[in-house]
């Protein structure tokens, strides 16, 4: 049987495990269909879009129904806002202690927005490129979060997305 302290330990244990535990990848499948001439929707393919924590981009790659190879990086606009300057709030004293109200100093930090909309340029094996314009569900999560968007090869053939 563990005792008090045993549990406490097994806990911390367990705790400084998952601490060391490095950032997971991230992988989404893109269903792709090339649009003909008169619009119909024509062969039907794949993108595959990665995220590795510290490259700083979410990679698409993909292969057309002709063999072709694309390769390139998702672009996601964003900025960093402030809500609101941080206030000072002098030590309060009260009965004889010290006390710091610094509760609400998260609520002042800076904070990351992310545009709905991202953009990506993928060049082919066979010297072709493909412009894509994305339209994201959740802009919070990117690519991850679904959403849809229109490609174009450079010779004029159209694209269809969805995620």
């Amino acid at each position: 049987m563990i005792g008090f302290v045993g549990r406490g330990a097994l806990v911390l244990s367990l705790i400084g495990l998952t601490a060391c535990t490095p950032p997971q990848p991230r992988f989404r499948t893109l269903e792709a269909a090339l649009l003909g001439k008169d619009g119909r929707q024509g062969e039907r393919f794949t993108l595959s879009a990665s995220y590795y924590p510290g490259d700083g981009a979410v990679q698409l790659s993909g292969i057309l129904p002709g063999g072709e190879k694309f390769t390139g990086n998702l672009i996601q606009e964003s900025r960093t806002v402030y809500t609101r300057p941080p206030v000072y709030r002098p030590p309060v004293l009260w009965r004889g202690r010290v006390y710091y109200p610094d509760d609400d100093y998260y609520d002042y930090g800076p904070r990351t927005e992310y545009s709905s909309r991202g953009q990506a340029m993928l060049l082919g094996s066979q010297a072709r490129t493909l412009n894509c314009q994305f339209t994201f569900a959740d802009a919070g999560s990117g690519v991850f979060g679904g959403g849809f968007g229109e490609c174009s090869l450079s010779d004029g053939q159209k694209v269809t997305l969805t995620f």
